[in-house]
């Protein structure tokens, strides 16, 4: 594209602050700037428009965890080595006063929530003599501190060759006036384009194919910022191998109407996931016989099978934006283009299965939640110490990783 087609490009889509700029700079960040153009000109959107969605039937029943004996068959499929875990990793610690990515963040001395979420892998290898591959979908700006931190520590005595670090693609920014602008190396500025771009960024590693070649049949993925989370959790991908399905929520009872949750709906006999943001406020937070009317909610975990994933893949669905104002960069405020992981949820066979929330879900989202997301961590680990030895803890005590290894040898 010849440099009038980018400069009528600019003026017709009023991008006025780009092509002041264009003509400031000097010749070398003239042509950076012109290639990024370029690079994103098919990414270019009018700017946000408010979302409307056409289902919204509310779940009104869903089956518990543990009512039927799941767990078992999810333990076999572990043990034939089946299984593997996607984290999405790629947000940043800005809210937490740390300049760098949240899964470094540290809740208890130097104890990172990565180095937390390898310590439960490594005892589910230990127990079961298995090697688990782990996925970590990062950004552009945080991927290189990521594998450092892996590095640094010598990968958490996990396979080196099992952990998989899968970037994510960048979407530009906009600001309030719905143009783009530019960040302080005079280029677009551009933000990663969310966990919905795990598939396509599972494609473009190859790591797709890595996983059909390995055997592994199912996936764990769910986030970094939830310590809660069990990472190969039997219970839903048993429910998911005996119920035939393509993908397995797990989700909870809501308890605050104000919680900013997505809510599980009824679409085509199966089950998917509308965010708060596409819900009318009143809607949201209705009451109705003794329940809210949308009873449950996403807790950001889901087990999918690879089958699923290569039939999805094939068909080269495009999954949509979502606009969102936000933060960016630690610095400014900007439109954010997001695509979501469950909306690829329409396209497959999808129920949910109801957890207890206060074992499951503690998403650490700011530093207001560090204290609560503690207290219930340690009622993790004083359950972990009773299931073990029998007794009660007193005082002040420690897990170690062979009382994790023990625990999970009994589950």
């Amino acid at each position: 594209m010849n440099e009038d087609k980018i400069l009528n490009f600019l003026l017709n889509h009023n991008q006025i602050e780009i092509l002041t700029r264009l003509k400031e700079l000097p010749k070398e960040s003239r042509e950076s700037l012109l290639g990024d153009i370029i690079k994103y000109k098919n990414l270019y959107q009018g700017g946000p428009e408010k979302e409307k969605v056409t289902f919204l039937n509310p779940l009104r029943e869903c089956e518990k965890v543990g009512i039927k004996n799941h767990k078992q068959i999810g333990i076999d499929s572990v043990k034939n080595q089946e299984v593997c875990c996607m984290v999405f990793a790629g947000g940043d610690g800005s809210r937490f006063g740390i300049d760098k990515a949240k899964g470094l963040f540290c809740l208890d001395g130097n104890n990172s929530l990565i180095s937390s979420l390898c310590q439960w892998i490594l005892a589910y290898e230990i127990a079961f003599n298995i090697k688990v591959p782990l996925l970590l979908l990062v950004s552009s700006k945080n991927k290189k501190e990521i594998i450092d931190h892996f590095e640094e520590n010598k990968f958490f005595k996990l396979d080196q060759d099992n952990v998989f670090f899968i970037e994510q693609a960048d979407h530009p920014l906009l600001n309030g006036k719905h143009e783009w602008f530019l960040d302080h190396e005079n280029k677009i500025a551009r933000a990663p384009n969310g966990n919905g771009d795990f598939l396509d960024a599972l494609q473009r590693s190859n790591t797709l194919g890595v996983l059909k070649e390995r055997g592994i049949k199912y996936l764990q993925v769910f986030f970094i910022d939830n310590p809660l989370i069990d990472p190969l959790d039997p219970s839903l991908l048993g429910f998911l191998i005996r119920q035939k399905l393509d993908v397995a929520l797990h989700v909870f009872e809501r308890d605050n109407l104000y919680e900013k949750v997505g809510v599980i709906c009824e679409y085509n006999d199966s089950n998917v996931v509308i965010d708060y943001m596409q819900i009318d406020q009143d809607f949201f937070t209705k009451f109705e016989n003794s329940r809210p009317v949308f009873s449950y909610a996403n807790s950001g975990h889901f087990c999918i099978s690879v089958n699923a994933l290569v039939t999805l893949a094939n068909k080269k669905i495009n999954l949509p934006y979502h606009w969102v104002w936000k933060k960016v960069n630690g610095r400014t405020y900007a439109w954010k283009a997001e695509k979501f992981a469950f909306d690829i949820f329409p396209y497959l066979n999808c129920k949910s299965l109801c957890y207890e929330k206060s074992k499951t879900f503690a998403p650490l989202k700011n530093i207001e939640d560090v204290e609560s997301v503690k207290s219930l961590l340690a009622d993790k680990r004083y359950e972990i110490y009773r299931e073990v030895y029998k007794k009660t803890p007193r005082g002040d005590f420690t897990i170690k990783m062979k009382d994790i290894v023990s625990y999970l040898e009994k589950i």
